[in-house]
């Protein structure tokens, strides 16, 4: 109870090493596999098309039960790694690997970060991995994460993030101050820019695609293709165009995060009292 009352005054873990595992009842695993696997389709299968991802090298952080890591190797016909330190998580991935007949896919049960080669992929893709969604927001891209892009990116590389949960909620994905930040994290760290960053209607779902080379989105069917996998409608907030990136100055830097956690705790609050005064009137 005391911790939960410190999480809500805080931005978020600073010390993070691994996520916390999807969860670990296998009947449920099942049932949440399925569900991913049939929603994202046409969303992989539009990734694949727009990025030329035939036949290319994909990693995948954080991967999970595996259900779009499977979709990217049937639809992409490419080799796909999986990375993904919860032992659970892994098996359930076998699993559904043995019963498709996936064979161009490898599962590593580690931490990203003791991921080791020389490979270089040119899909980097993390959905919402837990370990980058709870930690401190004022990151923006955790150092192991832009450490684990950097060095594993290939000459023409794409990223594609999936922000949801933790601390990554309505109030921070639809500021400018997060769209600013993410883009100037990269370039100042990377060589890899903001091709487009879409939002669900909600503000609750974000996604970010990224390249290190000059490269254009030319279908917005990715709006649509992003709105079917979260079950609502999408907006393209951010494209990339001729007027470069924008300064965040220091007054934003410093005020916004505290100016997003009072709106944290204030939903917080609001969710509290909504569930107190519905076990009193039972509606």
């Amino acid at each position: 109870m005391y911790q939960k009352i410190i999480n809500l005054f805080t931005f978020g873990k600073k010390d993070l090493n691994v996520g916390v595992p999807l969860g670990t009842d296998r009947q449920w695993a099942f049932q949440y596999f399925y569900r991913v696997y049939d929603q994202s389709g046409r969303y992989v299968k539009g990734i694949v098309e727009e990025l030329n991802l035939n036949e290319k090298k994909i990693v995948s952080l954080g991967s999970g039960f595996g259900a779009e890591e499977i979709l990217f190797s049937k639809l992409g016909n490419g080799e796909v790694d999986c990375i993904e330190p919860d032992k659970f998580s892994c098996d359930v991935s076998l699993h559904f690997m043995q019963k498709m007949g996936v064979e161009n896919m490898k599962i590593h049960n580690i931490p990203f970060q003791s991921f080791e080669g020389d490979k270089k992929f040119d899909l980097i893709y993390a959905s919402s991995p837990s370990d980058w969604m709870r930690r401190d927001f004022r990151e923006i891209v955790p150092e192991k994460y832009m450490h684990f892009f950097n060095q594993f990116s290939s000459d023409k590389s794409f990223i594609v993030i999936n922000f949801y949960g933790g601390e990554y909620s309505y109030y921070l994905l639809r500021s400018a101050w997060f769209l600013n930040s993410l883009m100037n994290k990269f370039e100042e760290e990377s060589n890899f820019r903001l091709l487009e960053y879409i939002i669900s209607n909600s503000g609750n779902h974000a996604s970010a695609i990224l390249s290190n080379f000059k490269f254009e989105i030319k279908n917005d069917n990715f709006l649509k293709l992003f709105s079917k996998r979260q079950g609502e409608d999408s907006v393209v907030n951010f494209k990339i165009d001729k007027f470069g990136i924008p300064k965040i100055s220091k007054f934003e830097s410093t005020i916004f995060p505290y100016l997003a956690l009072v709106k944290k705790i204030r939903l917080e609050i609001a969710k509290k009292i909504k569930r107190i005064l519905t076990s009193r009137t039972g509606k």
